[in-house]
């Protein structure tokens, strides 16, 4: 992804440090004795993000009741309609992952086999730690390719999705990014392993402009 120029509130660059951000605190009002009294309940902001003591932008409170997708039962059939039913939810899952800061669910659907994955659930977890997150994170299905169980290897599924995403904001702990969206063909292998399906292996280009 290519980042965009962008404001936070219109008072900084999308790529400065938190650190060079002006924030600013809500006026107060009242005697001074009152002002001093609730400073320390005082917000801070910067733009419409929340600012820890720490100088961190806050997770938007938006986006704190994500709950996990529901696997429909049409993905738990070993068939094509399975397959391309699971590989939908797997983009469901990557969404969730990315907006709740939570890589356990892409984990427990994911083969050890698919390092896209293992990518993208570690990555998660580093910018969990660093205090960072994701918002506006969307990924719509706009087509999928009808999915292929491949002759030479009995039991994996092959298929390819056409997906759009929107503009998001990434945060990383210490910058905030505005992404454009973009057209993705996003191709997935998977394989069922006890009677549910793994992802075994993933990626994704950008679509060529028309």
């Amino acid at each position: 992804m290519i980042s965009s120029t962008a404001f936070i509130g219109g008072c900084a660059q999308d790529d400065r440090p938190i650190s060079e951000i002006p924030f600013f605190k809500p006026e107060q009002s009242g005697s001074s004795a009152q002002s001093e009294d609730a400073a320390s309940t005082d917000t801070v902001m910067s733009g419409h993000y929340k600012v820890s003591p720490e100088g961190k932008l806050l997770r938007p409170e938006s986006i704190y009741e994500l709950t996990p997708p529901e696997l429909p039962e049409v993905a738990m059939v070993y068939d094509q309609n399975g397959a391309e039913a699971f590989a939908e939810y797997f983009v469901d899952v990557i969404d969730y992952t990315w907006m709740s800061g939570d890589s356990s669910l892409l984990r427990s659907i994911s083969a050890e086999s698919c390092t896209w994955c293992a990518y993208v659930a570690d990555e998660t977890d580093k910018l969990t730690a660093a205090g960072g997150w994701g918002e506006h994170v969307n990924n719509r299905v706009l087509s999928i390719e009808p999915a292929f169980e491949a002759p030479s290897h009995p039991g994996l599924w092959d298929t390819v999705l056409h997906i759009e995403s929107d503009r998001h904001n990434h945060y990383d702990g210490t910058t905030l990014k505005k992404y454009p969206g973009e057209k993705t063909q996003f191709h997935i292998q998977m394989r069922q392993f006890d009677g549910m399906w793994k992802i075994t292996a993933a990626a994704g280009e950008a679509e060529e402009k028309e």
